[in-house]
């Protein structure tokens, strides 16, 4: 048994050795599955900054539909966009105020008026719609400030 341990430093010797090994293989298999490993699926963002109707005009058109087939309504003048918040998927929320009313939250789905829901939201934009589930047929939007001119 002393000869086993006789000569020290080369059991200590050996014994660093082994655990550099053993720290490069640690370190060899940690950047292995982090280059390997799967993205996380993430949920998809639909921003929405112009009318569905307009977007799929040229595509309806190419299949054959009429231009008077689209139908489109004039925002209506009482309804003022102030805030969007713009949520993963076909949710969020947006500022709405009605003339001589209050600003009011209202989520994708719930009515704005009478007959009137909202659709989607978008980064500056909310859609109305005749149904909770669309389509949309007037696009609010949050006016961009001016910059201020320079003296």
């Amino acid at each position: 048994m002393t000869l086993l341990f006789s000569n020290r430093w080369l059991w200590i010797q050996r014994g660093l050795t082994a655990l550099a090994a053993a720290l490069a293989a640690a370190s060899v298999v940690f950047w292995v599955l982090q280059i390997l490993a799967l993205p996380t699926p993430t949920r998809e963002v639909r921003w929405v900054d112009t009318a569905p109707a307009q977007q799929a005009y040229p595509l309806s058109q190419a299949l054959g539909a009429n231009k008077a087939a689209s139908v489109e309504v004039a925002p209506d003048p009482g309804l003022t966009l102030l805030a969007v918040i713009a949520q993963a998927g076909h949710r969020g929320a947006a500022l709405i105020a009605a003339a001589g009313q209050k600003p009011q939250t209202h989520q994708v789905g719930d009515e704005v008026q009478a007959g009137r829901f909202l659709v989607e939201v978008g980064l500056r934009s909310a859609g109305l719609g005749p149904t909770a589930q669309g389509p949309v047929t007037e696009v609010l939007t949050i006016p961009v400030p001016a910059l201020p001119s320079a003296p």
